[in-house]
């Protein structure tokens, strides 16, 4: 059994960093930014994550994974599935759609460095409000060139 605790918190001071850099890029409060992701650091979240992302085989736990994730969105309002009520998603406010996609572009700068083949595997499975789906692919075409390429983009799934 081994997880590199130190280098999962490497990874979540890099993402936040790099995710209130965007947020500070695009106007978002800072007080909001100041808060971003910080169950992540919680005992419910914490080791489920590492033994998920940072650990090897053996310490892969599906049920304390999914539990963990259940906490992460249902704490932090800029998920998409927060807003989900039933089968239902509920229009995001502005300012958390827009935490959204800094943490998507946070997200594809700490891993890849570009989050367009993640958005074009995961948008058909990402459910939005239909105000809030033009909302972000209106923002990620207009103001978000530099880190995605939204030429094979086809859209959210909407209801």
């Amino acid at each position: 059994m081994s997880v590199d605790v130190k280098g999962y918190e490497k990874y979540i001071v890099s993402h936040i960093e790099a995710v209130q850099q965007m947020g500070d890029y695009f106007g978002i409060s800072p007080k909001q930014m100041q808060v971003h992701d910080l169950s992540k650091w919680s005992d419910a979240e914490f080791l489920p994550y590492a033994n998920q992302f940072f650990g090897d085989e053996s310490t892969k736990n599906q049920v304390e994974f999914d539990q963990a994730w259940l906490h992460h969105i249902h704490n932090n309002p800029h998920h998409w599935p927060y807003w989900i009520l039933g089968e239902r998603p509920l229009e995001m406010p502005e300012h958390f759609a827009m935490e959204m996609i800094c943490d998507w572009i946070g997200m594809g700068n700490t891993r890849t460095g570009d989050m367009t083949d993640w958005l074009i595997s995961s948008s058909g499975t990402i459910l939005l409000h239909q105000e809030t789906a033009s909302f972000v692919e209106v923002t990620l075409r207009n103001k978000c060139n530099n880190w995605v390429n939204m030429d094979k983009f086809t859209g959210f799934k909407v209801k």
